[in-house]
């Protein structure tokens, strides 16, 4: 691993620490694909009975635990191996 170069270790902690992050939150991640994976196999028909309650509906919906880690957490995964490769490329 001498051919490295600073920007591909960099790469490589950017992308370690995102798997640390999608480590952390794993639990809030299974969530998130479960519900990925129903929504591209049409199992959410929309026809939910709470949907059709006028006080259900005007309730502001709250922001998923953990949202911004794990956009974080793959972000740094993907840049983090893009900077590696360009690093081993150039």
């Amino acid at each position: 691993m001498r051919h490295v170069g600073l920007l591909g270790a960099v790469g490589e902690t950017m992308a370690l620490l995102g798997l640390g992050l999608l480590w952390t939150y794993r639990a809030q991640a299974a969530d998130w694909l479960r519900e990925l994976l129903d929504i591209w196999r049409g199992e959410i028909s929309g026809r939910d009975p709470q949907l059709s309650d006028p006080v259900y509906r005007r309730v502001k919906p709250r922001r998923p635990r953990g949202a911004l880690a794990l956009v974080s957490a793959v972000a740094l995964v993907f840049i983090g191996q893009i900077l590696f490769l360009i690093d081993l490329t150039f």
